[in-house]
């Protein structure tokens, strides 16, 4: 007996066979103990662990392997399906994983005290790394995050996403925590996007997501172009030390604007909420966050001494004086800017640092092998779309693969 499978997230139990296959099977189900007795020498046979495909699968459709837009820390998101309502042409997401979650078992960070973490020279900025003074309200700045919608945009509603008991802890931890900063707010809306997560690199971590592809469509982009990564990495051929900086909130320092905050709604089984501040999945969110950080910082990049990719800050040097000197001047500029730091994420003065999907040493750069998991484990295309869109993910490390072009 073969049967084909779904990933799912919905708990312990590595199988779930549900009415279809009851009905196709029609086995001897002992209601009293749960035992469902088959026909002799009959069996299920399941081969484990189950390969995932990576993308997204609408079984209306032609057979399509694509990518979500960017995520942060290059994630890679693996989603399955379950079916909608038979009448219904929509799929409805049933699981969710990243590329990093798969290493997320072996990856456990122990919690440092600040001053153990924080280099001396600094410690009068460590203002700039308490979490607790990061939890203010941001203020209103002009790059305040506007949602343009097309003329011809209908407002949606939407299904709730599912989510497992662990999934509903974090979801009312994240609602009490983003209500009580002011992040989000309860409303009245004609219209929604489902709420769900995914999995961090931190071993049991989710990350609270927004699945805004309807609103994505229907608004009108910004093009503001994000940094190449390739030419951010040429500024590093002479460095020899580099302090790697992550911002605090990131994009929630950024405020929705005025009057369109209902357009961001997001559901969940407590009810619908608008953000206040601007969240990770809006389509214009990676353009006008680069805009504001690009903005306030013209002067330091122009120097040439430091680069910005978003919320990520890499600051390198080839002396160390010189290089301590730098980091208090970006600590001032983030002073004034009332913008925070994750120390956590932070690496201060040394020799290999992770930026961007890339390993970084004096006079070497390389690829970071876990982040190649979502192309090792990418199923063959077998459509033009699905070449297409692994050719798009595969582009960002053309640089590291000789005569890319003739094999693409």
């Amino acid at each position: 007996m073969k049967e084909t499978l779904l990933i799912s997230g919905l708990g312990p139990e590595r199988v779930i066979l549900g009415l279809p296959w009851l009905q196709d099977h029609n086995p001897d189900i002992d209601w009293v103990t749960g035992v469902v007795h088959f026909q002799p020498r009959r069996k299920i046979m399941i081969r484990w662990p189950m390969k995932p495909f990576i993308g997204i699968l609408d079984e209306t459709k032609e057979s399509d392997t694509g990518i979500l837009d960017k995520v942060e820390d290059d994630e890679v998101l693996i989603w399955s399906f379950i079916k909608g309502e038979e009448d219904s042409d929509e799929v409805q997401i049933n699981a969710k994983l990243s590329a990093s979650q798969v290493l997320a078992q072996a990856h456990e960070v122990k919690a440092k005290p600040l001053e153990e973490l924080l280099p001396s020279y600094l410690s009068d900025y460590s203002d700039r790394f308490k979490k607790k003074k990061a939890e203010r309200f941001p203020p209103s700045r002009p790059y305040d995050h506007a949602i343009n919608l097309k003329p011809d945009f209908k407002p949606r509603d939407c299904k709730i996403y599912s989510l497992s008991p662990k999934e509903r802890i974090e979801q009312d931890k994240f609602l009490d925590e983003n209500l009580r900063k002011g992040y989000i707010r309860p409303l009245k809306s004609p219209m929604a996007s489902p709420f769900f997560f995914v999995a961090k690199k931190e071993a049991g971590a989710l990350r609270p997501c927004q699945d805004y592809r309807d609103l994505n469509n229907g608004t009108i982009k910004n093009r503001y172009p994000l940094p190449l990564v390739t030419d951010l990495m040429d500024k590093l051929k002479t460095a020899k030390v580099f302090t790697k900086l992550d911002l605090q909130n990131g994009y929630n320092n950024i405020w929705i604007k005025d009057g369109d905050q209902w357009k961001a709604v997001f559901k969940t089984p407590q009810g619908l909420f608008e953000p206040t501040v601007m969240f990770f999945s809006l389509t214009n969110s990676p353009a006008m966050f680069q805009a504001f950080i690009n903005d306030i910082l013209k002067d330091f990049i122009d120097e040439g001494w430091w680069v910005v990719y978003m919320d990520d800050i890499l600051i390198f040097s080839d002396e160390i004086n010189i290089h301590r000197l730098r980091t208090r001047h970006v600590l001032e500029w983030l002073w004034e800017n009332d913008l925070y730091l994750k120390l956590e994420k932070c690496e201060f003065e040394v020799t290999k640092t992770l930026f961007l999907g890339m390993v970084i040493t004096p006079g070497h750069i390389s690829m970071d092998e876990t982040k190649l998991a979502g192309i090792k484990d990418w199923e063959a295309p077998k459509t033009i779309k699905g070449v297409r869109s692994f050719l798009g993910f595969a582009n960002f490390y053309r640089k590291f693969i000789g005569k890319y072009a003739e094999l693409a």
